[in-house]
């Protein structure tokens, strides 16, 4: 195009300034899609969750004796519900009483609790920390599946 004018060069301006002001809107549709997951629990799984159960009946965490202690752990490792380690420290008793007898029953769970305060405020290690945090949450789970 050839502008020779002031009219067409101002009429050119014009053309300019509204080509430049005119907007884009983006629409605001969007695509919605769905997934399904399947989730499978193996036999074994099953058989684990039935172990839980089946033992929890038959300890009470709040009201259990040193040696029940020490079978309920067994039962817990040798279904393979909890590690060696977690075996190991389970079976540490409890309370002895004054004549040596492990069988009074105590409330091992509150007893666990009030250790890892006290593990807290004395400043114990993390690993210290984590063992009586593991042993925590296996009694809660077995007092959870017992009611």
């Amino acid at each position: 195009m050839y502008i020779n004018n002031s009219v067409q060069v101002g009429r050119t301006e014009q053309i300019q300034k509204n080509t430049s002001t005119s907007t884009y809107t983006k629409s605001t549709a969007t695509e919605v899609s769905t997934s399904t997951d399947k989730v499978t629990i193996s036999d074994a799984g099953r058989n684990a969750e039935s172990k839980w159960q089946e033992i929890s009946r038959k300890y009470d965490v709040t009201n259990i004796s040193s040696n029940d202690l020490v079978k309920m752990s067994k039962e817990l490792y040798d279904n393979k519900l909890i590690t060696e380690e977690e075996h190991l420290l389970m079976c540490s008793p409890m309370t002895i009483d004054s004549d040596g007898d492990m069988s009074s029953k105590h409330n091992f769970l509150n007893i666990m609790r009030d250790s890892l305060s006290y593990a807290l405020k004395a400043g114990d290690t993390p690993k210290g920390i984590s063992m009586r945090v593991a042993r925590i949450d296996i009694l809660e789970q077995l007092e959870r599946l017992s009611t």
